[in-house]
């Protein structure tokens, strides 16, 4: 039994059963609630060039994963 997340799929946990030790469970990621470390949202150096287009439609994660036609 897996679970994941709702946009790309990405697995959080993976639980199976053992004959030898029963319900095993394997954690993908050591979530926290809230931010530890909001320096982390400050974005990389190579962005500081980066100019936005106001006039662009919006778009979600799963929108940019998903091919236009």
């Amino acid at each position: 039994m897996s679970v994941i997340t709702e946009f790309g799929c990405i697995p959080v946990t993976t639980n199976y059963k053992t004959k030898e030790f029963g319900w095993v469970g394997t954690n993908y990621f050591n979530n926290v609630i809230g931010i530890t470390n909001p320096d982390l949202l400050e974005p990389p150096t190579f962005c500081a060039d980066a100019v936005m287009d106001v006039e662009a439609e919006p778009r979600d994660y799963l929108g940019l994963l998903v091919k236009k036609n």
